[in-house]
């Protein structure tokens, strides 16, 4: 068979060599940026783009050269196969750069970075030979003898393309650009923010999802679009079989042709359609593909109020439903009067039962989203008091004061300026957290003023570059962006803040305002613990920053749901493999510690708590409440002093230089060390659910607790073997035995309320008061379930006036932000004293 020297082994060459090039050179950029350069799906995704037009062009060139070498009675298919075969070890040619690159940048998951590449990048170069196939096999070929050729002997003809390779790259372009704009589409008009994409693959969506809950859903996703360019190739090859169809004159006779020709062309594809249907519809069964109706139909519970329409789970029980409601009409009187002003449309409220369901519906796992342009939120697991729900209806809010169609703050009209979008939400919630919790106890004011002392808060100016806001955890961002944007409210009024949201910050000079804003700060008065804990919490990288962000996040996905069903070994097992992977990983420091206490080896948990401080006075590597963890777990596992009161029951002799010799039993001194080693470690945090562990611990060796206290206390209602049920029931027997014990009946009031069983609880948080707890985060805790205790039974006035007393009891050490969330709970018993939903259905 003769060859057309037009597409000689040089040229074949010489196009290999530039592909080549290019791609090796992309995968040499690929590792110079954080998060693309190791084997992980990142960089699979990112080396779809060229491996896109690759593809592509291979399918011209293969097309081409078989035609020219007179073998166009090879099927489409065949065709399509050949020239995959020969092209695929170009796709292959980004791997060896970032393979090479595994020598500086740690690779966690060697196994699923080349699956991710498996089903991303090469997967598309199939997909896109394929459509650079049928882009070419529309335009038919004409041949013509070509004289000149004929004087040198040859005998074959010139096969000349009705298009050039440039046109139908330029074609291709076009259906590359119509699939992105589609998938675009889809996250403007859908609730989804994640993107199933032909070329491209899956973009993941919330960009702070460190675990992407994908797997089988992407390779269905693979192969369904690996099916639908199969029947377009199998219509295509029939089709161009039957072209003389269109040789008859008379148009009635060529479309009877026509339609026979589509017919027959049915029946010869029909085991391919038929799979493209199955594989279709199995799609939708694993909501692959999710517009709005759908989304809710999965959902299946709707309620509507005046503000707002609400889809959920079915499964919620009414009352659930009805305080939902009644918690978004709560949240929208807030927003109004912050935004000083009401929303021209109503909100849509998607709520979720976990992040793995919300991530399967809409695309977001543990990420809250909200689309303003939509006037819709995304939150799971929500409950009355959550503030992320204020977080993004806020966001929602803010799409009546920027401009259309993206209603979003934007920064030269095509950057979303996340430095104001988050900022308006962080400094119209106020509250960080969902509510509670130790972020909650501050105002970003106080956490933002905490960083400049530490020195840690990067400049302003830099952080509200669109392009700088990533570069920072979101802790870090979210908190000082919000603090500004609530200072420049309180100092420019609210319709400065819109003019300045709907201009992207343009033309508006900040810079006199920042001055006055940081000296602001710069007054605040905060204390070495505020500092430190600050540090703690706000001071780690960013997710661009992380070593293999999602494989390691999948692990400690995985580890906590071992622990949970009680497969201790094969938790720790991951978390040594994190700690192999990130070494000197904190979480996994705490958690291997842990887990080997659950499994009775006390004395190795002790050696890593020992060894990690002792390391730390060196090196200075541990977070300070990482460190006050190690502290307490040294202090519970310290077995020594057990060893020496089985080895030496009598009593020891403790001299004091002010007095005369006595003798103390060994067992009161063992007690004593214990309670002031508890104690000391109180006054050194500010996280209240860590001043309720040790004060309990503490008073487990006090002097005055009776003894048969002193095992429930130390061991039992620690032991993960006990339901709550069981732990219930010794508290209840422990009450019995000691009824003057405040902290007993603290503990059997937490039981009953976390049973939902309020009205004991509250009886006994009343027992405890009246008893007098021995330290002020219990006091605050009692008061504070007192109140909720009222609210959840629907006793709102008796709630309201229960918050209010506990914003006045100035002994229990409210901190600023704690008492802005005690106000919102006081104003919110208020509201739903006086609020009456329509009825659910």
């Amino acid at each position: 068979m003769s060859i057309n020297p037009f597409y000689s082994t040089q040229t074949v060459r010489s196009w290999s060599t530039i592909w080549g090039s290019i791609l090796f050179v992309w995968g040499l950029i690929l590792t110079q940026i954080p998060l693309l350069n190791l084997l992980s799906f990142e960089f699979a995704f990112a080396c779809c783009l060229p491996v896109s037009f690759l593809g592509a062009h291979s399918g011209f060139r293969a097309i081409k050269i078989l035609n020219s070498t007179n073998s166009s009675k090879l099927s489409t298919i065949r065709i399509w196969l050949i020239g995959v075969k020969k092209s695929i070890y170009l796709a292959l040619i980004p791997l060896i750069p970032i393979l090479l690159n595994a020598f500086w940048v740690r690779n966690c998951n060697w196994l699923a970075g080349f699956l991710f590449y498996l089903l991303l990048p090469l997967a598309t170069l199939v997909i896109a030979h394929g459509y650079g196939i049928l882009i070419y096999s529309f335009n038919s070929f004409h041949s013509q003898t070509n004289l000149n050729d004929q004087t040198v002997g040859s005998s074959y003809k010139i096969v000349r393309p009705a298009i050039s390779e440039s046109k139908a790259l330029l074609y291709f372009t076009l259906v590359f650009l119509t699939a992105l704009l589609w998938g675009i589409w889809g996250f403007i008009s859908t609730p989804a923010v994640d993107v199933f994409s032909v070329f491209m693959g899956y973009y993941p969506g919330a960009i702070y999802d460190e675990e992407l809950f994908i797997g089988f859903r992407l390779a269905l996703s693979r192969l369904e679009d690996l099916m639908l360019i199969t029947v377009l190739l199998n219509f295509q090859d029939h089709w161009k079989r039957e072209q003389h169809v269109l040789q008859s004159t008379r148009i009635l006779n060529r479309m009877k042709k026509l339609a026979f020709s589509f017919m027959y062309t049915l029946r010869l594809s029909k085991l391919s359609i038929l799979t493209l249907i199955v594989i279709h519809f199995w799609a939708w069964s694993l909501d692959l593909h999710r517009p709005a109706f759908w989304v809710r139909h999965r959902l299946g519970g709707y309620t509507e109020s005046v503000h707002f329409q609400m889809y959920y789970p079915q499964a919620w029980s009414k009352d659930r439903v009805k305080n939902l409601l009644t918690e978004l009409e709560f949240n929208y009187q807030e927003l109004s009067q912050f935004f000083q002003q009401k929303p021209t449309q109503s909100f849509a409220v998607y709520f979720y039962q976990s992040p793995k369901h919300k991530k399967r519906l809409m695309g977001a796992g543990h990420t809250l989203i909200a689309k303003p342009w939509q006037r819709s939120i995304h939150i799971h697991a929500p409950y009355v008091g959550d503030r992320v729900i204020t977080h993004e209806l806020a966001h929602a809010f803010s799409a009546d004061i920027a401009p259309q169609p993206h209603h979003l703050s934007m920064r030269y009209g095509i950057l979303p300026h996340m430095s104001l979008i988050e900022g308006l939400a962080v400094a119209a919630t106020w509250t960080r957290g969902r509510g509670s919790g130790l972020l909650s106890r501050l105002s970003p004011h106080q956490w933002t003023a905490a960083l400049r002392r530490l020195d840690i808060a990067p400049p302003l100016k830099a952080l509200l570059q669109p392009s700088s806001f990533y570069s920072y955890n979101s802790s870090l961002a979210y908190t000082m962006c919000g603090s500004f944007v609530r200072f420049y409210r309180d100092e420019q009024g609210q319709d400065a803040l819109n003019q300045l949201y709907a201009n992207g910050g343009q033309g508006i000079d900040l810079d006199e305002l920042i001055d006055r804003w940081h000296t602001w700060l710069d007054a605040l008065i905060l204390d070495d613990l505020i500092i430190n804990t600050a540090e703690a919490l706000l001071k780690y990288p960013s997710i661009f920053s992380k070593v293999c962000a999602h494989e390691l996040a999948a692990r400690r996905s995985q580890a906590y749901e071992l622990e949970n069903r009680g497969k201790l070994a094969e938790a720790y097992a991951l978390w040594q493999s994190i700690d192999h992977d990130v070494p000197g990983d904190q979480k996994s420091l705490l958690k291997r510690i842990h887990l080997s206490h659950l499994q009775g080896d006390d004395q190795q948990a002790l050696k890593f708590a020992h060894q990690a401080l002792q390391s730390d006075h060196t090196q200075n590597t541990l977070s300070y409440l990482v460190k006050l963890r190690l502290k307490e777990w040294v202090i519970d596992l310290d077995m020594q002093v057990h060893d020496q009161i089985t080895k030496q029951p009598q009593s020891k002799a403790l001299v004091s230089p002010s007095a005369p010799p006595q003798v103390i039993p060994f067992e009161t001194t063992y007690l004593t060390q214990k309670y002031r080693a508890y104690s000391e470690l109180l006054k050194q945090s500010l996280n209240r659910s860590l001043w309720r562990r040790l004060t309990i611990k503490r008073y487990a060796y006090a002097l005055d607790t009776p003894d048969e206290l002193r095992p429930l206390l130390t061991k039992k209602l620690w032991s993960p073997s006990l339901d709550t049920k069981a732990k219930q029931s010794l508290l209840e027997h422990a009450i019995s035995t000691a009824p003057s014990s405040a902290e007993v009946h603290y503990l059997l009031a937490r039981s009953y309320f976390n049973q939902e069983q309020y009205e004991l609880a509250h009886k006994h948080f009343k027992s405890a008061l009246d008893l007098k707890l021995s330290h002020h985060s219990l006091e605050y805790e009692s008061f504070r379930l007192q109140a909720l205790g009222l609210f959840y039974r629907a006793q709102y006035k008796q709630a309201h006036l229960a918050f209010e007393n506990l914003r006045d009891q100035s002994k229990l050490h409210i901190l600023e932000g704690e008492d802005y969330s005690l106000r919102l709970w006081s104003d919110r018993s208020k509201f739903f004293y006086q609020y009456q939903p329509l009825p659910v259905f």
